[in-house]
């Protein structure tokens, strides 16, 4: 994850890569000024495309990727803060 970054982003997702193609698109388009941040993604074992929709936005944007298995929005969030910085 980048150490430089001054606010985190973190969203888990389970089979809603729509809606997160959708979000991360904003995210991207966003003004920040100088505010550094970061996103990561957590996927909650997703059988649709949103591995691909986030390594997608890896390209043009500061978005990681984490899979994560066991079901439920808690383990995410707390892969999630356990590997953003």
């Amino acid at each position: 994850m980048t150490s430089n970054c001054d606010i985190s982003i973190i969203i888990p997702t389970r089979n809603r890569a729509d809606s997160l193609e959708l979000t991360l698109q904003h995210l991207a388009e966003t003004d920040r000024g100088d505010i550094r941040i970061e996103v990561v993604v957590v996927d909650n074992d997703s059988s649709d495309r949103t591995r691909e929709v986030a390594e997608n936005f890896c390209r043009e944007f500061p978005v990681h990727y984490l899979f994560e298995p066991k079901p439920g929005k808690a383990y995410c969030l707390n892969r999630g803060l356990d590997e953003a910085q």
